[in-house]
């Protein structure tokens, strides 16, 4: 079945403004979803058919004038397995891609890579946009190597972030945060996290 994004943006602002949420007025997007596909798992093994695509798209927020581009997805789930060989999208454009596999015994093998990504872009792909009410991120930016690997009830995931001039104020605290080189390393062996962050030149400012 194919579906238009727009219409779906539709749904979800008119189900947000039932709840007084008004933040999502300003979002606008176009393109067609094509899926056909079923999918069920117990973490433990995967049963899965069908297909999802989404050839283009575009997503627009005009409460934070920033939009995502060139958004696509090509996603098979046949013979229970899912393959992903592709799903991207461009902020201001610098790219954002994830690939991989989920087998049908649940053992997963997926990536993520981003390339100089605004990091106001990334918080709204993460649907973390409400961030921005209490911070106001004047520029930053990302790049990241991201994998999770291994059996979908005990997955590892690892990545390394590259944040580079970040300069953001918090509003509530009054506080400005100015962070030109910061590199983080995560890690985890599918029960717990270790990692380590390498900052430079970290500026706190409250007047």
């Amino acid at each position: 079945s194919k579906a238009e994004l727009a219409n779906l943006v539709k749904i979800i602002k008119a189900v947000a403004i039932t709840f007084n949420i008004k933040d999502l007025q300003t979002l606008t997007a176009n393109g067609k979803i094509d899926a056909d596909f079923n999918i069920k798992s117990n973490l433990k093994s995967v049963t899965s058919s069908g297909y999802f695509k989404l050839p283009d798209a575009k997503l627009y927020y005009g409460l934070y004038n920033i939009g995502l581009d060139n958004i696509k997805a090509f996603i098979t789930l046949n013979d229970n397995n899912i393959n992903i060989q592709n799903i991207s999208l461009s902020v201001l454009n610098q790219p954002l891609k994830m690939y991989g596999t989920i087998k049908s015994d649940s053992t997963a093998d997926l990536h993520v890579t981003s390339q100089n990504l605004s990091l106001k872009g990334l918080l709204i792909a993460l649907g973390q946009a409400p961030l921005m009410k209490e911070n106001n991120i004047t520029s930053g930016t990302i790049s990241l190597n991201a994998d999770a690997i291994g059996k979908l009830a005990s997955i590892k995931p690892s990545a390394k972030v590259l944040l580079n001039n970040i300069n953001l104020k918090n509003i509530p605290s009054n506080t400005i945060l100015k962070a030109p080189n910061t590199v983080v390393n995560i890690n985890s062996d599918g029960k717990t996290f270790s990692g380590n962050i390498v900052a430079q030149n970290i500026k706190a400012i409250n007047p």
